[in-house]
C-alpha cells in the first residue's frame, strides 16, 4: 500500500509540474534552474546570518546586484550548501507527510490541508537562499484563513510582526539595508529569527499530533542498544 501510495505521489508531483510547464510555455523548469545558479539574495535567513556576523565583527559584507535583486557575497561552500538545503527539507517534509498518511491513515481534513499549505509556505521562506519581500504576500490569505480557524493572540502577533518588520525594511529605507545600517540588519535578523523559529514549532506541532511519530521516538530512545548500565558504587 505504501509502495502505491508513492508512486500516486510521485505521478502527481509530475503531472503538476507537466502542466506548470504547459501553462508557462515551458519557462517553469527553466526559471527553477535560474533560481539555482543565484547567489544568497540579502533578505533570505542565510544572509541575515552573514550580515548579523559581520556587523557583530566590525566587518562590512560585500553585496552585488544580479537577477534583478541584491545578494551578499558568501563563501563557495555555504553557497552550495544553501542551493540545496531548502529543497532537501521540503523534500523531507514531503516524505514525513507521506509516512504519516501511510501509516496513521487520518482523515484528510480542511485543517491538516490548510496547516500543511502554510508549513510549505513557510519552509519555503525559512530555508531558500532566494528570500524576497513580496514573498511574504503569499502568506496573507493562507495565514488569515489558518488564524481564523486557530484563535491565538501570540499566533497573530508573531504573523503581524513578520510583515510589519517585512514592510519596515522593503519601505522605509530599503538602501539603509544595502549599506549595511546596524538597525535595519538587526531588524532582519530578528525578523528571520523569529521565521525560523516559529516554523520549526508550527511544524513540529503539526507532526506530534500522530502517534506513530512519538512511539518512534520513544521507541528510538529506549532501544536496547541505547541503554547503558548503571555501574554500582563498588563495582570499580
Amino acid at each position: 500500500i505504501m509502495f502505491y501510495q508513492a508512486v500516486v505521489f510521485v505521478l502527481s508531483i509530475a503531472a503538476t509540474i507537466y502542466a506548470i510547464e504547459i501553462y508557462t510555455h515551458y519557462n517553469f523548469l527553466k526559471n527553477l534552474l535560474v533560481h539555482k545558479d543565484r547567489t544568497i539574495q540579502i533578505e533570505s535567513v542565510f544572509a541575515s546570518l552573514l550580515l548579523f556576523k559581520d556587523l557583530l565583527s566590525g566587518n562590512i559584507s560585500i553585496i552585488d546586484s544580479e537577477y534583478w535583486s541584491w545578494s551578499v557575497k558568501a563563501p563557495i561552500l555555504l553557497e552550495s550548501i544553501t542551493s540545496i538545503f531548502g529543497i532537501l527539507v521540503l523534500i523531507g517534509f514531503y516524505l514525513a507527510l507521506l509516512a504519516k498518511l501511510t501509516f496513521k491513515k487520518p482523515k484528510i481534513t480542511e485543517e491538516i490541508f490548510l496547516e500543511a499549505t502554510l508549513l510549505v509556505i513557510l519552509l519555503t521562506l525559512s530555508f531558500q537562499k532566494v528570500l524576497s519581500t513580496q514573498f511574504f504576500i503569499w502568506l496573507i490569505p493562507i495565514s488569515a484563513i489558518w488564524l481564523a480557524k486557530n484563535r491565538s493572540a501570540w499566533f497573530l502577533i508573531i504573523f503581524s510582526f513578520l510583515f510589519f518588520a517585512t514592510f519596515f525594511i522593503f519601505s522605509i529605507d530599503y538602501y539603509a539595508l544595502l549599506n549595511q545600517a546596524p538597525l535595519m540588519v538587526e531588524v532582519l535578523f530578528l525578523r528571520n529569527l523569529v521565521l525560523v523559529i516559529f516554523t520549526c514549532f508550527l511544524t513540529l506541532r503539526f507532526f506530534k499530533r500522530f502517534s506513530w511519530a512519538i512511539r518512534l521516538l520513544k521507541f528510538t530512545l529506549t532501544a536496547p542498544a541505547l541503554e547503558i548500565p548503571a555501574v554500582a558504587a563498588g563495582e570499580r
